[in-house]
């Protein structure tokens, strides 16, 4: 009897389909490491004439993004008017300040969410490349180099040492405040410095690596727009332009 138990078990396994293969360390590499960048504050970056050139958007996209955009301009506007309305001493509060700027930080992702919606596949990798750009050479110490390039750790320290000018705290951003508004005496040498900067950092930090690790992170970037633009394309920009904006 258990003999014939064993040979029904048998015959019912042999007619169950088959388990998928697990994938082999090969196939899992594969998945491009595009596909894990989380790009944050694309509004002003997706403005700029080499980066907007770049996606191709079709007429009706370009509809959909400038309504997102009205959308997250009167948003930004409201929560701004919402504090200065805001009664008595809770308006000066710092609780308040900072409820009032995390709820602005929260339209602005909103607003990411809404243009990646909108966009292909395709334009959505193109938007992904852009966003790894604009991080310039610290993106080399992010996550995503240190595994896709398998950095060693010399060199990253080496790179840490390398993109260290770069990561001076800004008590006050100039630049991003210039940026948002417009006929600014010297903007342009300002924002022709601060890419000069990022380039030269960046010259320094690609000599540590190898030349396939180069191969592979120029691939990675894709067409390289202008660091002007990808400097004017800031997040913080963006806001302070979109604020004043609906402001008037």
């Amino acid at each position: 009897m258990f003999r014939a138990a064993s040979l029904t078990l048998a015959l019912v396994l042999a007619l169950l389909p088959a388990a998928p293969a697990a994938p082999t360390p090969k196939e899992v590499k594969a998945k491009s490491v595009l596909d894990r960048v989380k790009p944050v504050g694309i509004g002003g970056l997706i403005e700029q004439p080499a980066a907007r050139g770049s996606l191709k958007l079709t007429k009706e996209q370009e509809e959909k993004i400038a309504a997102a955009r009205t959308e997250i301009g009167g948003a930004l506007t409201a929560i701004a008017k919402a504090q200065q309305n805001a009664a008595g001493a809770a308006a000066g509060r710092l609780d308040a300040v900072q409820e009032m700027v995390d709820k602005m930080s929260d339209a602005v992702l909103g607003y990411d969410a809404k243009v990646l919606e909108v966009l292909t596949d395709e334009q959505a990798k193109r938007v992904k490349q852009l966003h790894l750009q604009r991080e310039g050479p610290a993106a080399l110490v992010g996550r995503y180099a240190v595994r896709e390039l398998g950095l060693t750790p010399e060199q990253e320290d080496k790179l840490a040492d390398t993109v260290l000018p770069l990561h001076k705290p800004k008590i006050f951003d100039m630049l991003s405040t210039a940026l948002a508004q417009p006929g600014v005496p010297d903007l342009d040498k300002l924002v022709a410095a601060r890419a000069a900067k990022i380039d030269g950092v960046r010259d320094e930090a690609v000599k540590h690596l190898t030349a396939e690790q180069k191969k592979r992170w120029k691939e990675l970037l894709g067409e390289e727009v202008p660091t002007a633009e990808l400097v004017k394309g800031s997040a913080e920009a963006f806001v302070y332009k979109l604020s004043m904006e609906f402001a008037k």
